[in-house]
């Protein structure tokens, strides 16, 4: 049964659409809704009253040399380098990404990563834009597991650059783009 058939249900039987089980919420389903639950979200109203706790300014693209160890930075440039690497005395493995814009190089690792999913979607020359917290490791700049947005999928700079974008409270299982996305089709829908 798809979404507007539900809703006109909802309208029909008396019950007010924001009152909708989240789960029918596009990009929901049963499992995220579980997840959802755990927060308290049961309810397109719930979802859609679940306030941002904090805001990311992303209207200021940087190149590389102009990173800085600090939160919420946004940066782009081409992958020149993907694939394992191993850290510390116990070897444990991390995928790493090296991006590279004219003016310099920055590292993103991930320790929690599906490694078949980054060799297709990160290879090298694919052009990324990517936001999230720099540190300094061994005099290099880096990127602990950042959000980034490959250019050319979609049109425009997807959700990473140019806008202010909101921070949800989150529960295991859930991330922000997610969120940020069963928010917005929500949004669309009950709106």
């Amino acid at each position: 049964m798809g979404r507007t058939n539900t809703r006109m249900q909802d309208r029909a039987g008396g019950r007010h659409p924001l009152a909708t089980p989240v789960q029918y919420v596009k990009g929901v389903g049963p499992a995220v809704a579980a997840k959802l639950g755990r927060m308290g979200i049961l309810t397109v109203g719930d979802l859609l009253a679940t306030t941002p706790i904090r805001y990311i300014d992303r209207r200021q693209v940087l190149a590389i040399s102009e990173l800085s160890p600090g939160r919420d930075r946004t940066t782009s440039g081409n992958v020149v380098a993907s694939g394992i690497s191993f850290m510390g005395r116990r070897r444990k493995r991390i995928y790493e990404l090296v991006v590279e814009d004219e003016t310099g190089r920055v590292s993103l690792k991930f320790f929690n990563f599906h490694e078949r999913y980054f060799q297709q979607k990160y290879g090298v020359g694919t052009k990324i834009i990517l936001s999230g917290d720099v540190s300094e490791y061994r005099n290099t700049l880096q990127f602990i597991h950042p959000e980034i947005d490959v250019l050319g999928e979609t049109e425009g700079p997807g959700d990473l650059a140019g806008k202010i974008v909101p921070v949800y409270p989150l529960t295991e299982g859930l991330y922000q783009k997610s969120m940020r996305k069963i928010v917005r089709n929500a949004w669309d829908a009950y709106n």
